[in-house]
């Protein structure tokens, strides 16, 4: 008797923790799939037995996930009914919006399996009644349409067209100029660029500006993005000011470094340390090489951040843009390494730092030995992992200056104070 209880307590956490889509679809695959599937009486199989438990799950979630699942493992001729419930199940609640994440899997597997239904799943989202389940459903679809699908795209285009809120039109227009031939695009970006420059609210108008602007020729970019960057600059909530910036630095090009420039001089305005490292990632991340006075400036702003772990993470970002020229640059981020030692991003910097370490230390006047003492005193103030992590990415100073012997002895020396110190 016990061992029966047992063997049952097994299977329940079995099903419980694979889900009863893995389970119900590795069932119908033991037992012989759809065709082969043993009878268990009154003209029923173990299929149709298992299917009609998925399609019966009440919670409306597990029921697109395991309807979903199932699907990948039928016949291409079952797959597209299987996926047709599955879709009106996701979009049959009329209260909330659909999960944009169950609803992007259904839809991607419909691209794949049934790409017939797609129209379907079009119509589905223009007759939902709540404006922000339309917006979220039309857009995962479109996204899943391809270019050559013109009749879908231009119902697209139309639903898209029909949205009264300025910022979802945008949005929607964007994501259908995205599945356009190119030739096809301009026409729909000329729209979406007129209705970003409608819309009141300039956070909003900066975002939209900024997504648009993302999608035109370099050429066309730069005007839109210093428009972009204006009307953030004007956003009296700070909070929402930092946000907004932070999206728009995404959007800029890599070679505009006027932009760049303009980007960088109203990030050092930013108040907040995490809103200012944000937006300097993001500015930091677009600078090229070649721009040191910029990288100069962004390196100084990093300066300013008082917190440590957003401090690691700016420097991080800014040490994988310096040239191997930038001496004077790269001796800055090592001083500034050794108040972040405690951050996981400061061996990265090292890392960063030591195929330039002989140029670097001759610049600061030390000779290497003593600048290699000075960085493992520091990172012997931090956790265990840190100083591993940082010997780790000095040891080719470490082997260049002491050889094999060097690298044995501090071997030896981590794993007599691993036993040392447990």
């Amino acid at each position: 008797m016990s061992k029966t209880i047992d063997l049952r307590r097994i299977a329940v956490f079995v099903v419980l923790a694979f889900g009863i889509a893995w389970t119900g679809g590795l069932v119908i695959f033991l037992t012989g799939g759809l065709i082969n599937s043993p009878r268990i009486g009154g003209g029923f199989t173990l299929a149709i037995l298992v299917l009609t438990i998925v399609r019966n799950i009440k919670r409306e979630e597990e029921r697109v996930q395991a309807l979903t699942a199932l699907a990948q493992r039928l016949p291409p001729q079952k797959q597209s009914t299987a996926l047709a419930q599955a879709l009106a199940t996701v979009l049959s609640n009329a209260h909330t919006p659909p999960d944009v994440n169950i609803l992007r899997a259904v839809v991607e597997q419909i691209r794949l399996k049934a790409a017939g239904l797609l129209a379907k799943a079009l119509a589905g989202a223009r007759a939902l009644q709540r404006k922000d389940s339309r917006i979220y459903t039309l857009c995962t679809v479109t996204e899943q349409c391809r270019p050559e699908a013109t009749a879908l795209l231009t119902k697209a285009l139309a639903a898209a067209c029909a949205f009264q809120n300025e910022r979802w039109r945008v949005h929607a227009l964007c994501i259908v100029a995205k599945r356009l031939p190119l030739e096809e695009q301009r026409a729909v970006l000329v729209e979406a660029l007129t209705t970003a420059h409608t819309i009141q609210d300039k956070g909003y108008r900066a975002e939209t500006l900024s997504a648009v602007a993302a999608l035109l020729p370099l050429e066309g970019q730069r005007g839109i993005l210093a428009e972009a960057l204006a009307a953030a600059r004007t956003i009296q909530d700070e909070e929402h000011r930092d946000d907004v910036l932070c999206i728009v630095a995404t959007q800029l090009p890599p070679r505009a470094t006027g932009l760049l420039a303009k980007a960088l001089a109203i990030t050092r305005t930013i108040q907040s340390d995490f809103g200012r490292a944000a937006t300097l990632i993001a500015v930091a991340e677009r600078l090229p090489p070649e721009a040191t006075n910029l990288l100069a400036e962004a390196l100084a702003a990093a300066r300013t951040i008082q917190i440590e772990d957003a401090r690691a993470d700016v420097l991080s970002t800014i040490t994988s843009r310096l040239p191997s020229e930038a001496t004077d640059l790269q001796c800055n981020v090592l001083e500034l390494s050794h108040s972040v030692v405690n951050q996981d991003k400061s061996a990265d910097i090292l890392a960063t730092l030591t195929p330039h370490w002989p140029q670097i230390c001759r610049a600061r006047g030390h000779s290497e030995v003593a600048e290699l003492s000075a960085v493992l005193h520091a990172f012997a103030k931090a956790k265990r992992a840190n100083l591993l992590n940082a010997i780790a990415a000095l040891l080719p100073v470490i082997e260049r200056l002491g050889g094999g012997r060097a690298l044995h002895e501090t071997a030896q020396a981590i794993v007599d104070t691993a036993r040392w110190w447990p």
